[in-house]
């Protein structure tokens, strides 16, 4: 069946405002240059690829500069329009041309026909994550926002990050859209919505879905992780004890690290010396990340384990190379140098934590002790 051909003409009286046109022009460009780019199979393909993303660029930037009324333009898009007819599978062909029609769209029709090619692009490859991301987009800015909705959804099933991205850019282009309806009831869909509110610095809703996650599927490592990690932060041990009870085995993997880390301080903290060794070694035992070393070292030297604590932190800095958390090691361990009697070592750490932070007070003032230098 035949789609309904395009008819640009110059914008009525009851056109949208210029502000909506200029983002639609610019969410078209955005999409034909982004989504056109995935790897397709087959030289063929390939110059179909190079030549539809030249065209849409070359349409827009047209656009921009004489109007979408414009010749040029208006052969472009027939173009495109050409290529769908001969090659009708083609999908991401198929959302390049609906971005590029929502991006020059001045009537009604226009939107219905962007909207028609970005379900039928989505139709056509379901879990193809470039076209559904790209169709959720074009059928959220002309009005079908369920549609949207349900093809994010969808995307849940096989890539949470992207489909939470996909659900954080509708919520930017529709004012009250019902997001929960975008997400599936998964701890995977929740966890990877919240780490995007999080990423996005929106920490006190990150949380709260995080603690959803956790109330409705208290077995989710992830989003225990996640909760159990903020009750450490804020030391609060009657929360992590009932996070992480002390009858609990953690599953053997390696995102159980960090729980069993926090919980070895937890142990310590509540007086219990044999069962923080136990848990940190079990720590370590699953993932010797830096951070669990870190916290490793921390445990030992509050212990008097001081050679176990100058080994992990040791161990941790090699790891770490060019993080900005090497500051933090150094600091530990200079300390623990200049407090047990190896005062060379501690200048070293303080001169290789200045070679990071030249302003660092504590280590300027500490340098200058222990060479004998007063400022």
């Amino acid at each position: 069946m035949g789609s309904p051909e395009l008819k640009l003409v110059d914008a009525p009286p009851t056109a949208p405002a210029e502000p909506r046109r200029g983002a639609a022009i610019l969410l078209g460009l955005i999409v034909a240059v982004a989504f056109v780019a995935g790897t397709l199979g087959g030289a063929d393909r390939a110059r179909l690829k190079i030549d539809v993303r030249e065209q849409a660029q070359e349409a827009l930037q047209l656009a921009l500069e004489r109007g979408s009324s414009d010749p040029e333009v208006q052969a472009a898009l027939v173009e495109l329009r050409r290529t769908l007819d001969w090659r009708p599978l083609e999908s991401r062909t198929r959302i390049v041309y609906a971005s590029l029609v929502l991006g020059l769209a001045m009537r009604l029709d226009d939107m219905q026909l962007a909207a028609f090619h970005a379900r039928r692009a989505a139709e056509l490859n379901p879990v193809t994550v470039s076209v559904v991301h790209a169709a959720a987009l074009v059928l959220a800015n002309t009005g079908e926002v369920d549609q949207a909705l349900e093809l994010t959804r969808s995307m849940f099933g096989y890539d949470p990050g992207r489909a939470a991205e996909t659900l954080s850019q509708i919520e930017t282009l529709v004012l009250g859209a019902r997001l929960e309806q975008g997400m599936p009831a998964t701890p995977e869909a929740w966890t990877a919505w919240a780490k995007r509110l999080r990423d996005a610095r929106r920490h006190d809703e990150a949380m709260q879905w995080f603690e959803r996650a956790h109330r409705r599927w208290p077995e989710h490592l992830p989003a225990l992780t996640q909760v159990a990690g903020a009750a450490f932060t804020r030391r609060d041990w009657l929360r992590l004890a009932e996070l992480l009870p002390l009858g609990t085995t953690l599953p053997a993997e390696a995102q159980a690290a960090y729980p069993l880390a926090w919980r070895a301080h937890m142990r310590w903290a509540n007086g219990d010396r044999t069962g923080a060794v136990a848990d940190m070694e079990a720590a370590l035992e699953r993932a010797a990340y830096p951070g669990v070393r870190r916290l490793a070292g921390d445990l030992f030297a509050a212990l008097g384990e001081i050679e176990r604590a100058r080994s992990e932190w040791n161990r941790a800095l090699h790891d770490l190379r060019e993080s900005p958390a090497r500051a933090t090691l150094l600091s530990r361990l200079a300390r623990l140098e200049q407090e047990h009697g190896r005062p060379a070592a501690a200048l070293r750490h303080w001169e290789a934590l200045l070679a990071i932070d030249p302003d660092h007070q504590e280590a300027l003032r500490r340098r200058d002790d222990l060479s004998g230098f007063n400022r």
